[in-house]
């Protein structure tokens, strides 16, 4: 390799690992070290309110600063939803720590993993798919790599949501929650389903968490009304035909 060529390849590996370090680091700074003591005052505000809204920014600063950063999310969120006509300047700020939060879950890997397999008979081998037949059966496969609380939903073509984890609607299994690391397989590895006629886009939700969900289902629900954002969803889609 020429000379020219060595310098090259060595200032892309310094590219792409310097700009991962470096905005990992910014956001450590932010959160740790940077002065976040924000002055919320404004006279028009009611000063209940802005009380209320401070007290659940602190809450989800510091929240955030242990690292849980589900629940920093939340109350972030809150915050938005409730105060946001109320005490503007406070919303607008938890709005912004909700995009850096949001940047930096997702840079991380999930700890779940949801694969679709299919085939035609009994018999036939299985293949992994996006999309399936009405007479085809197929099969979900779940890889965990850590113990967590996980929940599952699929939502039909037309709306409709079913169970589909840790049980399901009809009692075919059930399994326990938290789950461990390890492979689960829907509804079983010697079982397939089948899906009704109603054609068109399925989809799978996988929502988890380091602690139980009290009513995952309603969770889900606004999350897909766009109602309140749950930060720890997992979304899989294939094409019923």
């Amino acid at each position: 390799m020429s000379e020219n060529g060595t310098k090259m390849n060595g200032v892309l590996w310094f590219v792409a690992i310097f700009i991962p370090v470096c905005t990992f680091g910014l956001y450590i700074y932010e959160v740790f070290f940077q002065d976040n003591s924000t002055s919320f005052t404004n006279a028009l505000i009611d000063p209940g309110k802005q009380s209320k809204a401070e007290e659940i920014y602190k809450k989800a600063r510091r929240l955030e600063k242990e690292g849980k950063w589900e629940d920093a999310y939340l109350n972030y969120s809150l915050i938005v939803e409730a105060h946001q006509a109320s005490v503007p300047d406070i919303a607008e700020a938890a709005q912004l720590r909700i995009v850096k939060l949001k940047t930096q879950m997702e840079s991380f890997a999930p700890p779940v993993h949801l694969e679709i397999f299919t085939k035609n008979s009994p018999r036939s081998p299985w293949q992994k798919a996006t999309s399936i037949n009405s007479d085809r059966l197929y099969q979900l496969r779940l890889k965990t790599k850590t113990s967590l609380f996980l929940y599952g939903f699929q939502v039909g073509s037309q709306g409709d949501i079913q169970n589909i984890f840790p049980e399901n609607d009809y009692g075919i299994y059930s399994y326990e929650n938290p789950v461990v690391e390890g492979e689960y397989y829907l509804p079983s590895p010697a079982a397939a389903f089948q899906l009704d006629g109603e054609k068109g886009t399925e989809h799978f939700y996988l929502l988890f968490n380091n602690s139980p969900l009290e009513n995952p289902r309603a969770l889900l629900e606004n999350h897909l009304a766009n109602r309140k954002i749950y930060p720890h969803v997992i979304t899989v889609k294939f094409e019923h035909r």
